[in-house]
């Protein structure tokens, strides 16, 4: 009858104590860290946004690299790094650079090297006739992976993929670039 399922049962709290310190770590364990690129963005929706200056994106991950201990390099994968408009004028003075880039650690001692994927870079104006996106000098997109290095006979390189790296404008829109552009979606594998 009435019961609360949710609230602590007869009002009894619990025995607060010091943490204790953490027992039997082995960094033998441990195969690898691997290291992920987040969400970065600058976009306007149904409102105009001026930068007076370049304009840097990035979303890059970098896996860890390997120890004496771990011996294979970590993976890194990039996240999604995004300039865009949607409905809005995007005005940047400079230059505008998107990147997600993952790149894989190297091994330790010995070992194979961490994979290393491209995230998603994009540069882009979508729905509504009246979105814009200027940009004063240079453009560049980059999703490149790079696996990383091995150590030692009979080890692996990180192997490495590409991401997706665009620029874009839909139907009607308005994309200008007064400078050069470059969008890159390479693999590099690691060295062995």
């Amino acid at each position: 009858v009435g019961r609360d399922v949710d609230r602590a049962g007869g009002g009894v709290l619990a025995v607060q104590r010091p943490l204790r310190p953490t027992q039997h770590l082995d960094l033998l364990d441990i195969e690898e860290i691997e290291g992920r690129g987040g969400d970065a963005r600058i976009t306007v929706n149904d409102n105009t946004l001026t930068i007076g200056g370049n304009a840097l994106v990035s979303a890059n991950g970098q896996g860890g690299g390997g120890t004496s201990g771990v011996m294979t390099g970590g993976a890194g994968f990039g996240g999604l790094a995004n300039i865009g408009a949607q409905v809005s004028t995007l005005t940047i003075t400079g230059t505008a650079s998107v990147s997600a880039n993952g790149v894989g650690g190297n091994s330790g001692a010995t070992g194979g090297g961490g994979a290393g994927t491209g995230g998603q870079a994009l540069v882009g104006v979508t729905n509504g006739a009246a979105s814009l996106i200027s940009i004063g000098t240079n453009l560049t997109a980059n999703a490149s992976g790079t696996g990383g290095t091995s150590v030692g006979t009979g080890f692996t390189s990180g192997a490495a993929t590409g991401g997706t790296a665009q620029t874009f404008a839909a139907q009607g829109q308005v994309r200008t670039i007064a400078g050069n552009v470059q969008v890159t979606a390479v693999g590099n594998s690691g060295a062995a």
